[in-house]
């Protein structure tokens, strides 16, 4: 009889060790970094996250300008919430690597709210786009207050992460703001421009050449020329520092650009951000070194400018994962080549994200 009370006895503490491994919230954040990881990655129904959600849509206004936003609901209560902000992205609602990073997140219990200008022009970059992130954060923070939701961050996608580093040192929402993802961003806007026209980027020892992708060539000359538009010479001054093609003479020909345009560059770049920011804040940083929309230099001095104890909370990882802030496809070389070699970058990352 004591053997057998013994037996159960061990047999039920076996069992309460297996339910506190299964529901701890290490082994739970390990599965759910599994399975981000999969639904970004895997095609059609091979995701491994099959939950049901729900799709809303809502409108709010940024100064005078009209915005719409989709917002994708989890089907129980949101554990946090993160803004998708990726102003660039061309038909961005119908975007399938949005929709199913949004959908994701959704499925794992995160509201996803992706903000869309209603009159956006193409290609186009402006120092406006950081009050369009506040105003997107206060919309977003005052619709989800009844849930009580104080776990908010913001996903920066490319040019998107300079914007939400200006918005997230503005004092309205800088205590709110618990954590920012920097995929495939920039630093400095002075070096995208000179990677633009000479297909040169540099950071230390490292210095490459790529052909820049011509979505890249395209936005720097509408916002420059936009910025200029009311000046005759600054108009000149960007058409000879986006025909130039030579690396050495570049920093002569900024000197050239006007001292507003050179102001409105310096606005909406990171670097002058960063030492701004919640000193709590947690931060990610992932970017391609193949990157030929955004070198991924600029991830590494992004890194490198954080003080000692930012980096404490700060996660980077440098992969080929991505190209330029999308998956790259998928199959049998690309699974040996890239993914099974950077898998434990993608779990330190996204274990950390689901963590916080």
């Amino acid at each position: 009889m004591r053997k057998v009370i013994e037996k159960r006895i061990i047999f039920i503490l076996l069992v309460l060790i297996i339910l506190l491994l299964i529901f701890s919230p290490h082994v739970l954040a390990l599965w759910k970094s599994f399975a981000l990881i999969g639904n970004i990655f895997f095609q059609g129904d091979n995701k491994p996250l099959k939950g049901e959600i729900q799709k809303i849509e809502v409108s709010y206004k940024s100064g005078e300008k009209e915005f719409i936003a989709d917002i994708y609901l989890p089907k129980t209560q949101a554990k946090k919430a993160v803004i998708i902000y990726s102003p660039l992205v061309r038909d961005a609602r119908e975007d399938v690597a949005l929709i199913n990073l949004a959908e994701t997140f959704a499925k794992l219990d995160i509201l996803a709210f992706i903000p869309f200008e209603k009159e956006k022009e193409y290609g186009l970059i402006s120092e406006d786009d950081v009050e369009d992130v506040v105003s997107a954060f206060l919309f977003l923070k005052n619709f989800t207050k009844e849930d009580d939701i104080d776990n908010m961050g913001i996903f920066g996608i490319s040019y998107g992460i300079g914007p939400v580093l200006a918005a997230s040192t503005d004092e309205r929402i800088k205590d709110d703001v618990k954590f920012i993802f920097s995929l495939g961003g920039y630093y400095d806007l002075k070096n995208l421009i000179k990677f633009a026209s000479t297909k040169s980027f540099e950071y230390g020892e490292i210095k490459g050449e790529f052909e820049p992708n011509p979505y890249t060539k395209e936005v720097m000359q509408i916002s420059l020329l936009e910025f200029t538009k009311e000046d005759k010479y600054g108009n000149l001054s960007v058409y000879n520092i986006l025909s130039n093609k030579e690396a050495e003479k570049f920093e002569e020909l900024y000197k050239d650009l006007s001292i507003e345009l050179k102001e409105n560059i310096e606005e909406i770049s990171p670097k002058n951000y960063i030492d701004k920011l919640n000193p709590n804040i947690k931060i990610f940083i992932i970017h391609s070194p193949t990157d030929n929309y955004v070198p991924y230099t600029e991830s590494l001095r992004f890194y490198d400018s954080l003080s000692e104890e930012q980096k404490k909370h700060t996660k980077i990882a440098i992969m080929g994962t991505f190209g330029h802030a999308v998956p790259e496809e998928l199959n049998l070389q690309t699974l040996f080549s890239i993914y099974i070699p950077n898998l434990g970058k993608l779990l330190l990352i996204t274990y950390n994200f689901i963590l916080i």
